[in-house]
């Protein structure tokens, strides 16, 4: 009988993939070509102002930032593939504004759910999320 072994990290990974290695969980938005290194997003939004989105997103821990507004673009480019693993684990890219860091003539950069950036919303605004990416 052989011997059999658990492995819980994966060495090559695609976009949509599922991450969950050392204690992050995510979805892979950017891989390179090797596939061993990219960005995740993590699998929670949290309802946030523009103006408290950074500090929303570190709380998820070490090395999460708020995006820029090109990542998330990224994101919406791969939107199917994404939302499909982010539905299997309960959750899905669907509010209508995603923060960013993004700054463009002084205002903070929201993409909304078609894609669209967002440049007159002010950061005050309560109505958008906040969602942390990650690199590994």
């Amino acid at each position: 009988m052989g011997l059999i072994t658990s492995c819980s990290t994966k060495s090559h990974y695609a976009i949509g993939d599922y991450y969950n290695n050392d204690g992050a969980k995510g979805v892979v938005i950017s891989v390179d070509s090797n596939g061993q290194h990219g960005k995740i997003i993590s699998l929670e939004s949290m309802k946030s102002s523009g103006d408290d989105a950074s500090s929303t997103v570190s709380s998820l821990g070490n090395g999460w930032y708020l995006p820029s507004a090109d990542e998330i673009e990224e994101v919406h480019n791969n939107l199917d593939v994404v939302n499909q693993t982010l539905e299997d684990k309960g959750e899905t890219i669907s509010m209508e504004y995603l923060w960013t860091s993004t700054f463009e003539d002084g205002h903070q950069i929201a993409i909304k759910y078609d894609g669209e950036r967002e440049r007159n919303l002010p950061s005050s605004y309560t109505g958008g999320y906040a969602r942390g990416v990650k690199d590994f």
